[in-house]
């Protein structure tokens, strides 16, 4: 199987990168071997750098360029690629500030990208990271797979319209697309030069873990559907095996997720490493709340639920502790070893 990684630089698209080499793809069936990668063809933008660990691998082939290259996409896709990921894009800060970029980036180059797919003699499949940013507004206090989009971002609208046009490039047979929908997954184990909102609320583990003080600016007993990095990247493989005949309606599903208020987050973060034994010092948390943040957040999904991903057996984190770990012992343990 020869796959595709668009956005392969972030810490979802190398986290998936390298659980792809290890495991390879699901099967198509229930019970199926999983499939083994032959060639995996990552895109890194001009900038990202290349895994060192990830190019010792004869499989691995990385390429520097822009995610909207209609050129380049229609190059890497006709290279005989089996299944896409496209996890590239312009993130949700930047989509704000510089809206021609965003719409550049999330929006016409995802079209190019999906033209690449229909050109081609054999349709790949198509695995997209959907956002939480597509909902808005006045919402239901669990949002399901089919609740109306209200976007109140620039961002939260190309994922609307990408969902879209992913849904009707399927129903005409032009690719096999599936969409994610991802909550806030915890956390990027390195800051953003220019952090999204969802990088802020990271901010409150990773900071913290690594010894530093954070700002929270959110208010303490504000909502938030959470998700590890592991149970992300582990359902975006999954829906690589899904059958078309498992969707119906739309391409697109939510990703279940934790729901959990800032203070109680912020309480396991600094409670949790005394229980494992840690002596290191933590950074304190000060709060700080921002009023358009807190917006932002306020018009997110409290709870976040899909009864197709449940279904599909979907991987859910079990609990804010378990979740919290997860992020310890790849991030912080293995950084200390």
């Amino acid at each position: 199987m020869h796959v595709l990684v668009t956005g392969a630089h972030g810490f979802l698209g190398s986290e998936l990168c390298r659980t792809l080499l290890r495991d390879g793809l699901p099967g198509d069936e229930a019970g199926a071997p999983a499939r083994p990668l032959t060639r995996l063809t990552r895109l890194l933008r001009p900038d990202g750098g290349a895994s060192a660990a990830l190019q010792a691998d004869p499989r691995v082939r990385s390429v520097a360029g822009d995610a909207a290259d209609g050129a380049l996409l229609d190059t890497l896709v006709a290279d005989g690629v089996d299944v896409v990921f496209a996890l590239g894009g312009t993130l949700s800060s930047e989509a704000e500030a510089d809206f021609a970029r965003g719409l550049e980036v999330n929006l016409h180059g995802l079209l190019r990208l999906l033209e690449a797919c229909r050109l081609r003699a054999h349709q790949p499949r198509l695995v997209y990271a959907g956002s939480i940013a597509a909902y808005g507004g006045p919402l239901p206090d669990t949002v399901d797979d089919l609740c109306r989009h209200t976007p109140q971002s620039s961002y939260g609208t190309q994922k609307a319209i990408a969902e879209l046009l992913i849904s009707d490039y399927s129903r005409r047979g032009h690719v096999d697309g599936r969409v994610l929908r991802l909550p806030v997954v915890i956390a990027r184990p390195w800051p953003q030069p220019r952090p999204s909102v969802s990088d802020r609320v990271g901010a409150l583990v990773r900071e913290p873990l690594a010894g530093r003080d954070v700002v929270c600016p959110l208010e303490p007993d504000s909502w938030l559907p959470i998700v590890s990095m592991q149970s992300a990247v582990e359902a975006l493989r999954a829906l690589a095996g899904v059958p078309a005949s498992a969707f119906e309606a739309t391409r697109a599903m939510n990703l279940p997720s934790l729901s959990v208020q800032v203070r109680e987050l912020v309480r396991t973060v600094q409670t949790l490493p005394a229980w494992r034994g840690w002596r290191r010092p933590l950074g304190q948390v000060s709060w700080e709340p921002d009023a358009a943040l807190q917006a932002v957040v306020g018009g997110w999904p409290q709870r976040f639920d899909s009864e197709l991903a449940r279904r599909l057996g979907l991987v859910v984190d079990r609990s804010l502790p378990h979740l919290i770990n997860r992020y310890i012992n790849a991030h912080v343990e293995s950084a200390a070893a």
